[in-house]
Parts: C-alpha cells; structure tokens; sequence
C-alpha cells in the first residue's frame, strides 16, 4: 500500500471540499511536513501562527500566494479540530 503525501491534510481537503495547497508542497515541502506531523492538535495551529507572525525579527516573509494557504490551512484545521477551549474572559464568551 502506497502512503500518500501529506495523507492527513489531503483527507480534510477533500472532506471539507477545499484545494489542497500545492503552491505550499511544492516551494515549502519541509514546512508543511511538519505541519503533517501536528495535524489534528492544538500544535498545529501554534506552528501556522508561527509561520505566518515570526517572533523572530529580520524574517523576509512568505509570497502572499502561500500565505493565503497558510491561512486556508488553519481555518481547515480549526473548523476540523476545535480546540474545545474557550476564553471565559473574551467578549463572546457568552455565546460560545
């Protein structure tokens, strides 16, 4: 049997009907192994964060083409894998 690529990220692509990001794969491969790696937990959104707001200053930034899959990708992984925590103190809390 022949393992797919980044076969957790694709099966949520295809489940939530949005484009897998190739630009990402293909330009930045190593960045979303490791993404690969922390899908499904709360670390994989901290390591999106941090791919798209460094701390670190000096950081050239990515093409706007892979920040946008970035950010696809976190809203995939959020609305797949709510962290079930919610901020008591937030201005919505009420709602949630």
């Amino acid at each position: 049997m022949t393992k797919i690529p980044f076969q957790r990220i694709n099966v949520d692509c295809d489940a939530k009907q949005v484009d897998f990001p190739h630009k990402l794969a293909a330009q930045f491969g190593r960045l979303l192994h490791v993404v690969e790696e922390l899908w499904g937990t709360p670390a994989a959104v901290k390591y999106l964060d941090e791919l798209m707001m460094p701390a670190r200053a000096g950081r050239q930034g990515f093409p706007i083409g892979i920040v946008m899959e970035l950010t696809v990708l976190k809203q995939l992984h959020e609305s797949t894998y709510p962290s079930g925590s919610s901020n008591v103190q937030g201005p919505f809390s009420q709602w949630q």
